[in-house]
């Protein structure tokens, strides 16, 4: 072998030596994103799960502001539901006046057949 063919393979190496070290700089630079994106993931289920126990909190509380007042008289027309019924919280309350009470939605439910 000549210089000439060691020079060639001298270059070869350094090539492949500098595609090596490339590579081992693309494996860090992924590990480290990939590590990064497992954090993200791992914040992203704990928030999902803190916002699914809130949504249970919330809809337990929304569902404790819902009343049911039965046997209210067949002589009451839905259109004047709403107003019965605030005049009736008013006198279980014993206030003077109905006007600080909301109804946000009130109807009549059918009669079972028991």
């Amino acid at each position: 072998m000549n210089n000439a063919d060691l020079d060639i393979i001298r270059e070869d190496i350094t090539m492949v030596m500098a595609r090596v070290q490339a590579n081992k700089d693309n494996i860090s630079s992924i590990a480290q994103k990939q590590t990064s994106t497992n954090e993200l993931i791992h914040k992203l289920q704990a928030s999902h799960t803190a916002m699914q126990v809130r949504i249970v909190i919330l809809d337990e509380a929304w569902r404790r502001k819902n009343l049911k007042i039965r046997g209210s008289a067949e002589s009451i027309n839905d259109n004047k539901l709403s107003n019965f019924l605030r005049r009736l919280m008013s006198t279980l309350l014993h206030q003077h006046s109905a006007k600080g009470i909301q109804v946000d939605r009130c109807f009549r439910l059918t009669k079972s057949n028991k």
